[in-house]
């Protein structure tokens, strides 16, 4: 779970991220930003930085996950590029920790994920919640307003993994209920359980495959949502 709060300072943007993993039956906790094994992902054109603890693999195999989410983003929000820094934790290790950026220029997103022993799921969650997030961020350095939508940043990470990764399985699609005080996280349940109901039409044989007729028509739809969105957005600037 990741929690960002903004604030435009003048020139300046800070960006805050309160990061947090639930610890899993063992009972293990990592604690501090240190330790981990930092690594840039290169030929990107994009400022990505994965940063791994021993047990989650090697760092470079989620560079052009990251990279083609984020690219995914971009498309809708072109004007203001983020970069990103992922911590990455072995399933089941908890984490609860804060990282921000106070930047002029392309602002620094900070994200934690778990690494499950399945691969595929991990690179699912990952596209994910980097255009999840980075949807939000970038929208609202856009001026959009519809940037907090809970409904469209989970579309994108629907469409973002169809898309970068050829594949939506049912453990990677939004839609579990969280109960909580928190209006954030309340809005974000509801957003994401809205969404999952709406994409199981696309459904065959358990998953939404790029080249199936269901994944044909969920990659219509998602064209048709985000370039309204840039229609939209193109228009109430003019306005």
């Amino acid at each position: 779970m990741n929690l960002i709060s903004v604030k435009r300072m003048s020139v300046l943007t800070y960006v805050e991220t309160d990061m947090y993993l639930p610890e899993g039956s063992k009972g293990r906790y990592y604690r501090g930003l240190t330790g981990f094994q930092r690594s840039h992902c290169p030929d990107v054109g994009l400022r990505i930085t994965v940063l791994t603890l021993e047990g989650a693999g090697d760092a470079r195999q989620y560079c052009s996950a990251i990279e083609g989410a984020l690219r995914q983003v971009m498309s809708v929000y072109a004007t203001r590029p983020i970069g990103i820094r992922l911590y990455l934790l072995p399933s089941g290790i908890g984490f609860r920790e804060q990282d921000a950026s106070l930047r002029m220029t392309s602002p620094r997103l900070s994200l934690v994920a778990p690494v499950f022993s399945d691969h595929r799921r991990t690179l699912g969650n990952i596209v994910d919640l980097v255009s999840h997030e980075s949807f939000h961020l970038m929208g609202y350095l856009s001026g959009d307003e519809r940037a907090a939508d809970e409904r469209s940043a989970y579309w994108i990470g629907m469409c973002s993994q169809l898309n970068v990764l050829g594949v939506v399985r049912p453990d990677t699609m939004p839609g579990g209920v969280i109960e909580t005080e928190n209006d954030a996280m309340a809005e974000s349940s509801a957003g994401a359980l809205i969404v999952r109901r709406e994409i199981l039409r696309y459904l065959s044989g358990g998953e939404i495959r790029s080249e199936s007729s269901g994944g044909t028509a969920m990659r219509q739809d998602c064209r048709i949502l985000f370039s309204r969105l840039n229609r939209e957005k193109s228009l109430s600037k003019r306005l």
